[in-house]
């Protein structure tokens, strides 16, 4: 096997890679940075879009816009005009607080997680959103459920990963 690297972007955190096979494109997030990036695997052109926000995650819609987890809330952007969209703020009220890492699921939903960015403790809450942007609680302190979520990582679910709406 060989292992070969396709872009040097001195990344401070990345992680969150997505495939595009429509554009032969992978996608992923400097979380530090914060920065979203996209290489072009056909010719290496890796482009760099700077976020306001740490940068948790992201996710592919189907007209082409990126779904991104920021610090404070989920927008939808479009790489082309570079426009941030709110789409839901779920974790605004607490500084503290942070969106990380997220996926999408075979029904076209965006699961994604918070996390406490100072005390790393299990303060955390996981959210689903659906198609028309509606967010969910699915799993959290928040609930004052037994299930709580310390840090979201390495969320999985299944090949169909594009936002359907």
């Amino acid at each position: 096997m060989h292992v070969q690297s396709i872009a040097n972007t001195q990344d401070i955190l990345g992680e969150t890679p997505v495939w595009c096979a429509d554009e032969q494109a992978l996608y992923w997030v400097d979380v530090r940075r914060p920065a979203v990036h996209r290489c072009d695997t056909r010719t290496a052109k890796v482009a760099t879009w700077a976020m306001p926000e740490l940068v948790g995650s992201l996710a592919l819609c189907v007209n082409g816009d990126v779904l991104v987890a920021l610090r404070s809330s989920v927008r939808r952007f479009n790489p082309a005009t570079e426009k941030l969209e709110l789409v839901t703020a779920p974790e605004s009220g607490n500084p503290q607080m942070r969106l990380n890492d997220g996926r999408v699921d075979r029904r076209g939903r965006f699961w994604v997680g918070s996390m406490n960015d100072v005390t790393r403790g299990p303060e955390g809450t996981l959210y689903r959103l659906d198609g028309s942007g509606g967010c969910v609680l699915a799993v959290g302190s928040v609930l004052r459920s037994p299930l709580f979520v310390a840090v979201s990582m390495n969320l999985s679910c299944s090949t169909a990963m594009l936002i359907t709406r």
